[in-house]
């Protein structure tokens, strides 16, 4: 008798949490498809244009959910139907161009014989609190590559970088203790390289032309916006912006 009841109210606790469960994957995909359409640039908005797949996976998980253990052929049952439904397309259409299945939008290069116009960069984010120096290092030695460009780098990762300097002959360093600091090393030459403070003079970017092994010289922009996340920006608009002027400014030289 007793564990009749105790039966029958463990299945009842689990129907309850299933179904609150259920509401809660429901409210965070619906959360997460209407908050970005409006034009809010605070970053508890903003961070919903990222993670398309997912709210399209929760989606799909909720609509199979909901067709299968709590649909009934009602007003109701057709409007949970119909809000999932609109969920995964919106979500599918977000996410496709980023999908195998669509187009690139990087144009491809033409196939050369030599490496003499071609470039191999080496980009990292070290974290600025990081101080496993040799990591990095042991990662820069297996890639060997023409330019090195680091962000977050201050004095104490200026230094332990130094030795780079031995093959990397070309510099411009702008170490920061605020986690803007970057660093970029090059086997390749520079010319008239500057460092900028387009938005705050916390933040600095470079631009520096570099010459390819055939002669030729490219043009190159390295930023490192400040994002809206919590303890930096409350929104996006610098981040915006600075993207914006680098690529307005990408888009007038030639090279």
């Amino acid at each position: 008798m007793y564990y009749l009841i105790e039966r029958k109210l463990m299945n009842k606790l689990l129907k309850y949490f299933g179904l609150g469960f259920f509401l809660l994957l429901v409210f965070i995909a619906t959360t997460a498809t209407i908050l970005p359409v409006f034009d809010f640039k605070q970053w508890y908005f903003r961070v919903f244009d990222y993670p398309r797949l997912q709210t399209l996976s929760i989606a799909v998980v909720c609509l199979v959910w909901f067709r299968c253990q709590y649909y009934k052929k009602s007003l109701k049952g057709i409007a949970i139907t119909v809000v999932l439904a609109v969920i995964i397309v919106v979500q599918a259409y977000k996410a496709f161009p980023y999908t195998p299945l669509a187009s690139k939008q990087v144009l491809s290069t033409e196939k050369v014989e030599s490496n003499s116009k071609t470039i191999n960069l080496f980009i990292a984010n070290v974290l600025q609190t990081n101080n496993e120096y040799h990591l990095l290092l042991k990662k820069i030695d297996k890639f060997n590559p023409d330019l090195i460009i680091t962000t977050e780098t201050n004095k104490n990762w200026e230094n332990a970088l130094s030795e780079l300097e031995e093959e990397y002959q070309y510099t411009v360093k702008v170490p920061m203790e605020n986690t803007y600091g970057m660093h970029l090393y090059s086997k390749l030459p520079l010319s008239e390289s500057s460092v900028r403070f387009l938005l705050s003079k916390e933040i600095p970017s470079i631009r520096t032309k570099v010459q390819l092994r055939s002669g030729e010289w490219i043009h190159l922009f390295i930023i490192h916006p400040e994002p809206p996340v919590p303890g930096h920006e409350k929104d996006s608009k610098k981040r915006d912006a600075e993207i914006i002027m680098a690529g307005k400014e990408a888009r007038k030289v030639e090279g």
